[in-house]
């Protein structure tokens, strides 16, 4: 269960103040701020993240893990992929967590559109009322 889950993970904390684990359920998202483009507190804190989980005998799936960069400058940085367990972690340019949509330049188009498209599904399709 997620509650279960939460308290599981309670313990699992980062030590690099420009570092945040955020959790949510069963979701985990390593949220990391680089200054001169020196990620190496970022890269420290999600090797911690895989050893803290191999530890609590928790798997990691490394398939569905994603990298996201947000970098609102013009000129685009390349930085090397991260690696968990020597299998690289694709870097994606948006990516939807929680049922938000993030991209790497902070544009909304994408979130606002997707709850535009939710919003005219529910008008378009009313449910009926369930007869007790």
């Amino acid at each position: 269960s997620p509650f279960l889950f939460s308290l599981y993970t309670s313990d699992c904390r980062c030590s690099q103040t420009s570092c945040h684990l955020q959790t949510f359920s069963d979701d985990c998202a390593l949220v990391g701020l680089i200054s001169d483009g020196n990620d190496q507190s970022c890269r420290y804190e999600a090797d911690r993240f895989v050893t803290w989980c191999e530890a609590n005998y928790l798997n990691l799936n490394i398939g569905k893990t994603k990298e996201l960069v947000i970098d609102p400058q013009k000129k685009k940085n390349v930085a090397s992929p991260v690696l968990i367990k020597n299998q690289t972690v694709e870097i994606v340019s948006s990516y939807n967590y929680l049922g938000v949509h993030i991209d790497s330049k902070l544009n909304w188009s994408q979130n606002v559109n997707a709850v535009l498209k939710k919003g005219t599904v529910y008008i378009l399709c009313p449910q009926e009322d369930e007869v007790i």
